[in-house]
């Protein structure tokens, strides 16, 4: 296995395609699969209308009879063929997500880093801030769910950067320290994330605010702890008064999921400073007691079982983490294996709590590339990195937002890492935003006139000839 000292020029090729090969991955899955499991060509008319025929049965509105001829003339029927009409916003969507990531981890580096000024930063904001505001336009939200999405996902991502801008001018005005410029910066978004919740209550704006509130917490742990000690425990009990105090019922599972997966961004503000990977499994015991209380709170056995299980997996692991390499090792393969397992298992299995299994093997999953990388530092964040990429492909193929997200967090994670490990100086960030707004700008592109893409159906054709007529 490659050490962390490894730097061949074959080794630093591979980690700069990685940014670029997850889109390509993300629209070839994409345009490859989505029309098979996109949803429409398998659906069971007959196990759908059977609910409803039985409960009108109840009412006394149909006869045993009619219920099972109409069953039986659901079952004759052909199922309809997929919509090819579907295939662009799919591909159009995941390109403009892919590259919102990666213009944000540009972001991210750049003004991460110390030679770059705060006015400096807060220009380089701004532009990308002003090209979504701008681009968000141009997608029509009333034409269907995917521009409806797309949109809403393109001006809230602007409202983030111009957030973020305004902070690093404030920090550069006031001559502020690194720390304290956080601290702006976290301010600033949760205001703006406060406003676009006021505005709209949507699942976007509520995981929003909430991630705007974890930068404010994290900016001012950092101020008061350099080393980042104080704001695991703080975040830990953010997230405890968000669902004591009846927020749960605002946040839907997939948003409760993705919150829970950016606490682990949030405990490592400066990506590779060394630190993630121990503050990694005390963030994977808050997350785990979040579980606890939200299934204690839903009276969820199976969430209260899995939190339970999460959490003694994790605090041994925490204690033994300085305790020799093959802690490690043997770590990092139980999160792979039992996080694969878990997200196997609410694919395979119906009954379950699907969003359960999915959430608690993303962590694992997640987890993998931070146990290996404290050790074996470049081949555990390529291991990292790889892993999220599989997660998105998987979760934007089969429709399984959980593990999208989950894969969207890990990459977050990761990707800056592995650049800052292994690169210097400003062209790979920057690299990084052109590539990302560019994908941006594609999706728009590709949604800006979706009436002239859309084919229409054969009833739309013939009623369309007999108007003419």
């Amino acid at each position: 296995m490659l050490d962390g000292h490894c730097s061949g020029i074959e080794v630093k090729m591979i980690a700069l395609a990685l940014p670029i090969l997850i889109v390509v991955g993300i629209i070839y899955f994409s345009t490859r699969n989505g029309s098979k499991h996109s949803g429409s060509a398998h659906l069971d008319t007959a196990a759908a209308v059977a609910p409803w025929l039985e409960r009108w049965k109840i009412a006394g509105l149909v006869e045993e009879a009619q219920i099972e001829a109409i069953i039986g003339y659901e079952r004759t029927q052909t199922p309809p063929a997929p919509e090819p009409a579907h295939q662009a916003p799919v591909v159009a969507e995941a390109l403009a997500y892919g590259g919102a990531l990666l213009a944000a981890v540009g972001i991210g580096l750049m003004i991460n880093r110390f030679d770059l000024t705060p006015q400096a930063g807060a220009v380089f904001a701004g532009c990308v801030a002003v090209f979504l505001l701008v681009a968000s336009r141009f997608v029509h939200p009333d034409t269907g769910p995917a521009w409806w999405r797309l949109h809403q996902v393109v001006a809230f991502l602007g409202a983030g950067a111009l957030a973020v801008a305004v902070g690093l001018q404030a920090a550069g005005v006031s001559n502020r320290s690194p720390e304290a410029t956080a601290l702006i910066i976290g301010a600033v978004l949760t205001i703006v994330g406060w406003f676009l919740y006021r505005r709209r209550d949507l699942p976007l704006q509520q995981l929003g605010l909430f991630a705007a509130c974890i930068s404010l917490v994290t900016g001012a742990s950092v101020l008061i702890d350099s080393h980042g000690r104080v704001a695991a425990g703080a975040l830990l009990m953010l997230g405890v008064i968000w669902i004591l105090s009846a927020r749960r019922d605002l946040l839907p599972p997939t948003v409760l999921a993705l919150t829970l997966g950016a606490i682990l961004v949030a405990v490592s503000p400066y990506p590779g400073s060394g630190e993630w990977p121990m503050f990694a499994f005390p963030a994977a015991a808050a997350v785990a007691a979040l579980l606890i209380i939200a299934g204690g709170l839903d009276k969820r056995p199976a969430l209260l079982i899995v939190g339970l299980l999460a959490l003694l997996q994790a605090v041994p692991t925490a204690i033994a983490m300085t305790q020799g390499s093959w802690v490690e090792a043997v770590v990092a393969s139980g999160f792979a294996v039992f996080g694969a397992a878990l997200i196997w298992w609410g694919w395979q299995r119906e009954h379950v709590n699907r969003w359960v299994a999915h959430t608690t093997g993303s962590v694992m999953l997640a987890l993998t590339g931070g146990a290996l990388a404290s050790t074996w530092r470049l081949s555990g964040l390529i291991v990292g990195v790889v892993i999220a990429v599989i997660c998105i492909s998987l979760g934007t193929v089969y429709r399984r937002s959980i593990v999208a997200g989950f894969g969207l967090v890990s990459f977050a994670i990761y990707a800056p890492w592995l650049i800052a490990s292994e690169f210097g100086g400003r062209a790979v960030p920057i690299g990084l935003v052109v590539v990302g707004v560019a994908g941006i700008g594609v999706a728009v592109r590709m949604l800006s006139r979706p009436h002239a893409e859309l084919p229409r159906s054969p009833e739309e054709a013939e009623n369309s000839q007999i108007s003419t007529n």
